[in-house]
């Protein structure tokens, strides 16, 4: 059975994953007249969404072969619709990647913490002594 399509943005989704939900409370920008756009970013990169006109909805979907392409990660989003030259910002947010388990082999190590977890642990590991060269 396939699980009902949320009407807003995620905060969390898992690289490697379809990825979808559908903006049907933008009245004053109807698709397709209007475009809805998203751009992700964080510290090391980002990705940008288009959404497709669904009737006058915004619908958005990225697929697991794209999604699987994205670092994992918390990123900051902004969506904006444009028509022509008229463009206006009509939400933002964060967004959560979670990591795709299903990347390389089942006994392959892969490291799941976050950004702030692994630079907490280095820091750590420096006050400790520990610390390898390249940290």
């Amino acid at each position: 059975m396939a699980a009902s399509i949320p009407t807003n943005e995620p905060s969390q989704l898992r690289a490697g994953d379809t990825w979808k939900w559908r903006r049907e409370d933008l009245a004053d920008y109807p698709a397709p007249t209007w475009t809805l756009k998203y751009r992700f970013k964080n510290a090391v990169g980002g990705f940008e969404v288009v959404a497709a006109a669904d009737g006058v909805a915004h619908a958005i979907t990225v697929a697991a072969s794209t999604s699987g392409a994205y670092a994992a990660g918390a990123y900051s989003w902004a969506a904006w619709v444009e028509a022509g030259a008229e463009r206006y910002t009509v939400d933002s947010g964060e967004l959560q990647v979670l990591p795709d388990l299903r990347a390389g082999t089942a006994t392959a190590a892969q490291d799941v913490r976050s950004h702030p977890q692994r630079e907490l642990a280095a820091i750590e590991d420096v006050l400790e002594g520990r610390a390898s060269r390249d940290q």
